[in-house]
């Protein structure tokens, strides 16, 4: 056998030996992502069936101190293991592997606030307001307004909206300007 055929012969053993080994990693990929598959299957954290708690519905002061999205992800996780927690999901958490105390925000647009809730449905004051501000004040349409803050002098139809629905640096002051004098 010449060199040119010993050189064949030797590509020849080393496609064989690649084209096995190819096989081999190619069955411990598929056997690796069978494993993955199952364990995943059996840890299902969210949204999962078998240990699944209805979730009660939160109370205004836990609506207004969600920052989750009340219609994409309305589980709120109140408490994990004693302490707050404050996650957001789509699903009901699972008790109480991934949340010890959670609440459904879906209803939190249809709660009336308690009646000691303070809202923006007070005179403006006179001297500091009406008469300083003049032609800045709001309309009748959106009476509401903002006195202190980032949104000073912005409006509003809700007599909510520059209370707890807003942040104390965004506006911590406001009245309703259709009770200037």
């Amino acid at each position: 056998m010449g060199a040119t055929g010993a050189l064949v012969l030797m590509v020849f053993a080393l496609v064989a030996v690649s084209s096995s080994s190819l096989r081999a990693n190619h069955h411990r990929e598929n056997e690796m992502e069978e494993q993955d598959q199952e364990l995943l299957r059996s840890v299902d954290l969210v949204g999962s069936s078998r240990d699944e708690v209805a979730a009660p519905a939160c109370t205004f002061e836990e609506c207004y101190g969600s920052n989750c999205n009340w219609q994409l992800a309305p589980y709120t996780c109140l408490f994990m293991n004693g302490g707050p927690h404050g996650g957001c999901s789509p699903t009901p958490w699972v008790v109480p592997e991934t949340c010890t105390q959670q609440c459904d925000l879906s209803g939190c647009d249809d709660q009336e606030p308690p009646a000691n809730v303070k809202s923006c449905d007070v005179p403006c004051d006179d001297a500091e307001w009406c008469n300083a501000v003049g032609e800045r004040l709001c309309g009748s349409a959106a009476p509401f307004q903002c006195t202190v803050g980032s949104a000073a002098f912005g409006c509003s139809d809700d007599k909510y909206t520059w209370t707890f629905k807003t942040s104390i640096p965004t506006c911590s002051a406001c009245c309703n300007a259709d009770k200037c004098a």
